[in-house]
């Protein structure tokens, strides 16, 4: 296939599953944000520690029944336990998040570089599906301006002649039966190539969402 040749529709299925492939796939993204930023630990140690803070009423309660304790000696021994373990709790929550929130936004960054990786092969897709589909109805770049040219001389209240009319009906036509076929093929390229964004639990980013990498401040809005 020489520079510059289209490629065939199952050639560009292909690149496009190959290039999804590449992609790390959105499960192993989280699995290396939870790594790096320590999620499961401190998301279990925070558990740990409020779990504590909950059973301490109830565990000075059991231990002083069925001796001569008052309640405000056992309320007393309430509030010394948690003055040293509610600071604990508290700030082994703050971690948990802060890593929960890191860690969401490390993968929601590498969604958004996913997206960006395939905007090259996404771009090749569309010029193929308009070469297809102009190719199937002959609707050309050529036909394309002639029929601007014959919408504009109307647009500029030149009457058209019955050839230049009956001209311009079939081009309408033509057009017609064009945009049809580049929504046919895209409907075909998203079929095809679903089950390859689904293997690899590839996501798109839905339009009008921000995201905002942490770790270098660039933002991307997905359009």
């Amino acid at each position: 296939m020489g520079a510059g040749a289209p490629i065939s529709s199952q050639d560009y299925y292909n690149k496009y599953a190959s290039a999804i492939a590449a992609n790390p796939s959105v499960t192993g993204l989280y699995n290396t944000a939870n790594t790096q930023f320590n999620v499961p630990q401190l998301a279990n140690q925070a558990a740990y520690l409020n779990n504590q803070v909950a059973n301490v009423a109830p565990t000075q309660y059991s231990l002083a029944r069925g001796f001569d304790v008052s309640d405000p000696q056992v309320q007393n021994a309430i509030n010394t336990n948690l003055r040293f373990l509610q600071p604990q709790a508290t700030a082994a929550t703050n971690f948990a998040q802060t890593a929960q929130n890191l860690a969401g936004q490390y993968v929601q960054a590498g969604i958004a570089q996913n997206q960006f990786n395939l905007l090259p092969v996404q771009q090749q897709g569309q010029m193929l599906s308009d070469a297809l589909a102009r190719q199937s109805t002959g609707f050309d770049i050529a036909a394309q301006n002639e029929l601007q040219g014959l919408v504009s001389k109307m647009n500029a209240g030149v009457t058209l002649s019955q050839t230049e009319m009956s001209r311009a009906n079939s081009l309408l036509q033509a057009q017609e039966a064009y945009q049809q076929a580049v929504d046919t093929a895209k409907i075909q390229q998203q079929t095809t190539l679903g089950a390859s964004q689904l293997a690899n639990k590839y996501q798109n980013i839905p339009a009008g969402n921000t995201l905002i990498n942490t770790f270098t401040g660039g933002a991307y809005r997905a359009r």
